[in-house]
């Protein structure tokens, strides 16, 4: 009887942890459900948040490309034809285009860095040089804007970011300072060592921007507002995440009519 007993408990308890062990497989994969569902939330209100900035951010510089062909068609067929004004069409079609194409890279950018396992391969980089690669690929928008820029970092300066990153981030930052900024103005860059983070500065004399559009730049929901959602676009989200994955911080000083200062951190090589 004894016996017998025993071996009932003893299946009893095999029982129970087969019992335990069914259930925490059961728990780790509801766990896992719970992290894909939250991941496909994720990807779902990317993809809207993609939509309704395409709608605005494209619809002006393909307006623009629209207009611009047509009068060069209706010049086409003058007789008069003045050649002077059509280059000019032609150049305002080239540079909506370019406008059309960049925010298109800027979108498959945004949506490889939501991604699980984005490729981030952060590298020492000297921030000079990293700053004037980018700037060079910018100097014909800021000359056909008539605005200066100027790069005041020091060369004896060092960080470890992600270059292709980083180039995102200061392209669309300072594209975004000229594109805001009126002829003869001036966009800034200087950059410290903030602990073990290097403090940038991109300062422009541009129009500046109200309370309202600054206290929302970097929120993760786009405001519906025209004169926000113009000013935010796909760059900035891009900017912000770009300088998250980094573990720095961004931040805007703005007033209208008094330009904008863009402040973010990136680490310093050790």
């Amino acid at each position: 009887k004894l016996k017998a007993q025993g071996e009932l408990e003893h299946l009893n308890q095999e029982l129970e942890n087969k019992i335990k062990e069914r259930t925490k497989e059961l728990e780790d994969a509801n766990k896992d459900i719970s992290i894909y569902n939250s991941e496909l939330e994720k990807l779902s209100q990317a993809k809207d948040k993609f939509i309704s900035v395409i709608s605005h951010d494209l619809r002006n510089p393909i307006s623009t490309i629209l207009a611009s062909s047509d009068a060069l068609i209706d010049l086409t067929k003058s007789e008069k034809a003045d050649k002077e004004e059509m280059i000019q069409f032609t150049r305002i079609i080239n540079n909506a285009s370019t406008k059309v194409m960049t925010q298109l890279n800027e979108l498959v950018e945004l949506a490889k860095s939501k991604r699980i396992g984005k490729i981030f391969n952060p590298v020492e980089l000297n921030l000079w040089e990293a700053i004037n690669e980018s700037l060079q690929l910018l100097e014909a928008l800021a000359e056909q804007n008539d605005v200066k820029l100027e790069n005041n970092v020091s060369a004896a300066l060092f960080i470890k970011a992600d270059k292709t990153m980083f180039r995102s981030i200061i392209q669309n930052l300072v594209t975004n300072s000229i594109k805001f900024t009126p002829a003869s103005g001036i966009v800034t860059i200087e950059a410290g060592e903030k602990g073990n983070m290097v403090e940038i500065r991109i300062q422009d004399t541009g129009m500046g921007m109200s309370e309202e559009v600054r206290e929302n730049l970097f929120k993760d929901k786009f405001p519906t507002s025209e004169e926000k959602s113009k000013k935010i676009g796909m760059g900035l989200e891009l900017v912000k995440d770009f300088v998250q994955k980094h573990k720095g911080t961004i931040t805007v000083e703005s007033e209208l009519g008094k330009g904008s200062l863009f402040i973010f951190t990136i680490p310093a090589v050790d």
